[in-house]
C-alpha cells in the first residue's frame, strides 16, 4: 500500500523521485503540487496554532530565550502564553525514512504509570515533512468506480492544492473555444478572490469522465462543468469529488457560492 501511495504521489506531482547514485537508494523530494500542499498545511497550522487561540502565542525561529522574554513582558508576566519554535526542515527523504515516518504515524504509545502533576511548560514537537507524508498517506484512496479501481487523493478541501477545476464539453470547435474563454474568465475571477483554481485548456479534448478522473487523482474537491447550455442560460454544474453529484449554479454567482463553500467548512 505504501509503495502504491508513493508511486501515485510521484506520478501526480506531489513527490519527485530520484536515485542517489553512490548508494543506489531511492530519494524523494517534495514535488510542485507537494509544495502547494505544504503551504496549505502551514497556513492551517498557523491559523489553528497561533491565531485561533484563547491565549497569546508567538512564533520563534532561532534563539528562543529572547522570544520568551519578549512574550513574557508582552503578557505582563502572566501565564499562560505560548511560543512556537519554527525550525527549518529538509525537503527530501529516502525510502527508509518514509517507512519510518509511516510506522511512527500509526504507532500508539502506552503510559507505564499515571501521575497527577501541574504542568508548567508543555512542549509539543512536530515537523512539516512528517505532516506532509501523513497527509499523503491518509488522503490516498482506491475507490471502485464502474467496476474499476480509481486511485485518488481525498484531501480535506482546505488542504487541497487546488480547490476548483474546469471541465468542458462542446459539440464543435467554435463552441469549445467559447467555453474555454468563459472558463478562463471565471478562473481569473476565482483566483482574484484567492480561490486556488486549476485551468487546463487542453482538457476539453478529453471526455468528461477522463477530465473527472484527472481532477479526482489530484484531489481537487470541486469541478465546474461547462457545456453548450451554459452559453445559452448561464447555468453551470458544480461537481463534488466526494459524492460525484452535481448542483446547478449560475456563472454570475459562482465566485460567491464557492467562497461560501470553503468559508463554512
Amino acid at each position: 500500500m505504501l509503495k502504491r501511495t508513493l508511486d501515485f504521489a510521484t506520478n501526480s506531482g506531489f513527490l519527485k523521485k530520484t536515485v542517489l547514485p553512490k548508494y543506489n537508494i531511492d530519494q524523494f523530494k517534495i514535488g510542485p503540487l507537494g509544495l502547494l500542499l505544504c503551504q496549505n498545511i502551514n497556513t492551517e497550522w498557523l491559523y489553528h496554532t497561533l491565531i485561533n487561540k484563547e491565549l497569546t502565542v508567538c512564533p520563534n525561529e532561532g534563539d528562543i530565550d529572547n522570544t520568551y522574554d519578549f512574550v513574557k513582558i508582552l503578557c505582563s508576566n502572566k501565564l499562560p502564553f505560548g511560543i512556537t519554535d519554527v525550525k527549518r526542515q529538509k525537503k527530501s527523504f529516502t525510502t527508509d525514512e518514509i517507512v519510518e515516518y509511516y510506522k511512527n504515524a500509526t504507532k500508539g504509545e502506552r503510559f507505564k504509570e499515571r501521575k497527577f502533576v501541574t504542568a508548567h511548560t508543555i512542549t509539543s514537537q512536530i515537523n512539516l515533512p512528517t505532516i506532509f507524508l501523513n497527509a499523503i498517506c491518509d488522503a490516498y484512496q482506491e475507490p471502485v468506480f464502474q467496476d474499476n479501481v480509481r486511485p485518488m487523493f481525498h484531501f480535506h478541501r482546505k488542504l487541497a492544492p487546488f480547490k476548483l477545476s474546469f471541465a468542458m464539453t462542446g459539440s464543435s470547435q467554435a463552441i469549445t473555444k467559447e467555453l474555454e474563454d468563459l472558463a478562463l474568465y471565471l478562473c481569473k475571477q476565482l483566483r482574484a478572490n484567492h480561490v486556488s483554481t486549476l485551468y487546463l485548456p487542453s482538457s476539453s479534448r478529453n471526455t468528461l469522465e477522463a477530465q473527472y478522473k484527472q481532477y479526482d487523482q489530484l484531489g481537487i474537491p470541486y469541478t465546474v462543468v461547462l457545456n453548450e447550455r451554459t452559453l445559452n442560460d448561464g447555468i453551470a454544474n458544480l461537481r463534488s469529488r466526494d459524492t460525484t453529484l452535481k448542483e446547478q449554479v449560475h456563472v454570475t454567482e459562482l465566485v460567491t457560492y464557492v467562497e461560501q463553500l470553503f468559508r463554512n467548512y
